[in-house]
């Protein structure tokens, strides 16, 4: 079974995503907010397939977390989604020029579960 983190400030969108990823398959574990995220990839960020973050959090956003992930070489393991890229496009082009997947909120389920078995199968 394929172990995912999911971290969101939005304990409802997280809930959802979990319950949706479950029933294809997937262990998701949950971290609410970047910081719960930054932890749990600091401590057992190597125990999972995939890692998906959302961007824009209100204290420690996705560069952050991505900043933690690359420092623990786990850039690809990554993805990241938002509702606003256009808020966030400095770190728009930096994940293209990494070649780590954004995702657009509201992700579609094909779309979210191929990419993160696509992760997890390191293609």
């Amino acid at each position: 079974m394929t172990r995912v983190l999911l971290v969101d400030d939005d304990a409802d969108l997280l809930r959802s995503f979990a319950r949706l990823l479950r029933s294809h398959d997937f262990e998701p574990v949950t971290a609410l907010g970047g910081q719960a995220g930054i932890e749990v990839i600091a401590e057992h960020g190597h125990g999972f397939d995939a890692i998906l973050s959302d961007v824009q959090m209100p204290e420690s956003p996705g560069p952050y977390v991505y900043a933690i992930a690359v420092a623990a070489g786990l850039r690809h393991r990554m993805a990241f989604m938002s509702g606003a890229w256009s808020a966030s496009a400095a770190f728009a082009t930096e994940l293209d020029r990494a070649g780590v997947p954004r995702l657009d909120k509201p992700v579609p389920t094909g779309v979210l579960t191929e990419t993160l078995t696509r992760i997890a199968e390191g293609r």
